[in-house]
């Protein structure tokens, strides 16, 4: 028997996190213009992207969404960076 597989199919882009290896990221956003869960109760996820170098010294850019965590860790007192969650699109 014979198949044949699409040639899109046999080049697939390398998966984001497929290594082990430091994987440096860029994350443009204004971390004080995310608002306060605690503070807006239709505080919602914010879009924006990570910006990496794959293996091949490509740019690549992946949509999320981000959001603000609250807690203990969220108090500028505590921690200056703000935790948060990251949602992947698609």
């Amino acid at each position: 028997m014979l198949y044949a597989v699409p040639a899109q199919a046999q080049a697939q882009d390398p998966l984001l996190f497929e290594a082990d290896t430091v994987l440096e990221l860029t994350m443009p956003i204004r971390f004080d213009a995310l608002c306060r869960p605690s503070t807006d109760p239709n505080c919602d996820y914010t879009p924006t992207v990570f910006q990496f170098v794959d293996a091949s010294g490509n740019d690549r850019t992946v949509p999320i969404s981000v959001r603000r965590r609250d807690g203990w860790r969220a108090q500028q007192t505590n921690c200056q960076v703000p935790t948060l969650f990251v949602r992947f699109s698609g």
